[in-house]
């Protein structure tokens, strides 16, 4: 004897449960999987100021610069002056706390937008870029074969202690 509709369709709703929960129950695995190979190649790809994201000429090019536009209110190790007292230390551990984790665009863009505070010098993106290569050239970070460039690649590099 033959089944009927009703059994038929019963039975291919539990084969297909169980066929379901057969290609469904690996799933949350293989997202696991996913998720940590992609958070390893993530971390590979991240890019540090400890990766020498400067040029030595461009941090000696910004020298000048820091001179007219800097050196009036924050130390920076050599560059300093007996004057510089009116803003923080760009060269000490509570810089580099203030900015640990943080990106390199940051503290570029807060240059190029805020600094100095009086607005007597215009600093170019480009310019920024510079003070910021001499920033962590004093704070010990070593150069490299590229300069640093303005724009949304500065996103990319995190500034760590």
């Amino acid at each position: 004897m033959g089944m009927t509709n009703v059994a038929m369709r019963q039975w291919g709703n539990l084969a297909m449960r169980r066929l379901g929960a057969s290609l469904i129950a690996p799933l949350p695995h293989c997202l696991i999987a996913s998720l940590l190979v992609g958070a390893v190649a993530l971390r590979a790809q991240q890019v540090t100021v400890k990766d020498g994201v400067y040029t030595e000429a461009q941090a000696k090019r910004a020298e000048a610069l820091w001179t007219k536009a800097c050196a009036a209110c924050h130390t920076l190790g050599d560059y300093s002056t007996a004057a510089a007292d009116k803003g923080p230390s760009l060269s000490d551990a509570a810089f580099l706390t203030k900015w640990n984790g943080k990106t390199v665009f940051l503290l570029a863009d807060g240059i190029e937008k805020n600094m100095p505070n009086d607005f007597s010098v215009e600093i170019s993106p480009a310019q920024a870029a510079d003070l910021t290569a001499l920033i962590l050239q004093v704070n010990g970070y070593s150069a490299g074969a590229k300069e640093l460039v303005p724009g949304d690649s500065q996103k990319a590099i995190t500034i760590i202690k």
